[in-house]
């Protein structure tokens, strides 16, 4: 398997990606899966999923941090309410146009899940399928309260979470985790809700949530059921919280294969 790391220009920021290319496999023919990380991911915190996605289903695999994140550039300025549709809109775009990938399969985790939908609601003929997992389509009393805990718990003197945060982010991490807790809990992004937005998708999308996420209800997963064009899979996983379960993950794609390859 080739692994290829590189820098790119995008928007005005420098771009840490990274492709994972099975041997036999045409990166300009496909098929290619690109992971988008949450919103305090890396392309570190995948840990080993994209080889295993690679070498389990003969996938290209995409992956790299967004600005602020992992080994990208810093972060400017403060998010926006507006800030994922940014990453949908502008950043994702160009990352694909210039690596030449044409209609890749999206897998997002959290924030990723939310741009795969904003991407794919705007952009409908240039995806072949969207996963998400933890996705937010609309801000619930119990986002705001997870985001509340885990803002109390980041700044609690030597906490582990932002000693983890550290090995991915390093001197980042701050602004970061002020920038992403900041704009989730401001009054300007209580009425966040993208259901609109993502109804022209077209393309197959698989859509879990563990059972346990303290960021969000299953009513997530109802709300982007009725909310897109196309063929709809929702899976609800028990014992299953916010965190990406990377096994889970590989057996709902294992099983779902014939519904995310459908045109």
């Amino acid at each position: 398997m080739q692994i290829l790391d590189q820098h790119l220009p995008i928007a005005g920021h420098s771009i840490f990606t990274r492709r994972l290319i099975p041997r036999g496999l045409n990166w300009d023919e496909g098929p290619v899966v690109v992971l988008l990380h949450d919103g305090l991911g890396a392309v570190s915190t995948w840990k080993d999923l994209p080889e295993r996605l690679a070498r389990d289903f003969q996938l290209g695999v995409l992956l790299y941090d967004r600005p602020g994140h992992g080994l990208s550039s810093p972060l400017a300025e403060p998010y926006r309410p507006d800030y994922l549709h940014r990453q949908a809109f502008d950043i994702l775009p160009a990352l694909l146009e210039k690596l030449g990938v044409k209609a890749p399969h999206l897998l997002g985790h959290s924030d990723g899940g939310s741009i795969a939908l904003l991407f794919g609601g705007a952009f409908p003929a240039r995806v072949q399928s969207i996963t998400t997992f933890a996705a937010h389509v609309l801000v619930e009393p119990i986002t705001l309260t997870g985001i509340r805990d885990t803002v109390t718990v980041f700044r609690q003197p030597g906490n582990r979470l932002r000693e983890a945060l550290m090995r991915h982010h390093g001197d980042k991490t701050d602004t970061l985790f002020g920038f992403w807790s900041g704009v989730w809990m401001s009054g300007d992004y209580s009425g966040w809700n993208i259901e609109k937005e993502i109804a022209p998708i077209e393309a197959p999308v698989l859509a879990m949530q563990g059972a346990e996420d303290q960021y969000g209800t299953p009513d997530q997963l109802s709300r982007i059921a009725g909310a897109v064009q196309g063929p709809v899979s929702t899976v609800l996983l028990p014992g299953v919280g916010h965190a990406l379960d990377s096994r889970a993950l590989l057996d709902q794609l294992r099983s779902h294969l014939p519904f995310l390859r459908s045109e």
